[in-house]
C-alpha cells in the first residue's frame, strides 16, 4: 500500500486526531493526491472543522481529478451536505469533457437549496460543456 492509500485509509479513522494528520499531509501532496478526489470529497462531512479545513485546502490544490473518479463524483455531487456536493461539482468541472457523463448530475445541482452548489454547478456545466 502506497502512502497516499494509507493516508486514505486513516481519512476514515475513528480517532480524530489521526483523521487530522492524515488530512494535513494529504493536502501537502497537492496534485499527487488526485487519486484521493473522491476520499477527500467524502470527507468533507467530517464532524471536525480542522479535518474539514484540512480537506477543504487539499481539494483546492487538487486541480482535475482521475477520469476514474468521475461516477462517484457525479454521484457525490447531489449529495445532502452542500461542502460535499460544491466540491464534487467543482472536480467535475475541473474535469472538463472528460466528465460529460456527469452532466445530468450536475444540472440536477441547479435546483439545489444552496446557492453556492447551485452558482457551481452552473460554472461546472459551462467547463464541463454539452453533454
Amino acid at each position: 500500500m502506497n502512502d497516499l492509500a494509507q493516508l486514505v485509509v486513516r481519512l476514515r479513522d475513528s480517532d480524530g486526531t489521526a483523521r487530522l494528520d492524515a488530512a494535513e499531509r494529504i493536502c501537502r501532496m497537492a496534485e499527487d493526491a488526485a487519486p484521493a478526489a473522491v476520499d477527500l470529497v467524502g470527507a468533507c462531512t467530517d464532524a471536525d472543522e480542522q479535518v474539514r479545513e484540512w480537506v477543504v485546502a487539499a481539494l483546492e490544490g487538487l486541480g482535475a481529478p482521475p477520469e476514474a473518479a468521475i461516477p462517484a463524483l457525479a454521484g457525490l455531487a447531489t449529495s445532502e451536505n452542500p461542502l460535499a456536493a460544491y466540491w464534487a461539482i467543482t472536480l467535475l468541472g475541473r474535469a472538463g469533457q472528460a466528465a460529460k457523463s456527469a452532466v445530468p448530475a450536475v444540472t440536477a445541482c441547479l435546483q439545489a437549496a444552496d446557492e453556492a452548489v447551485r452558482k457551481r454547478a452552473a460554472w461546472a456545466i459551462e467547463k464541463i460543456g454539452p453533454a
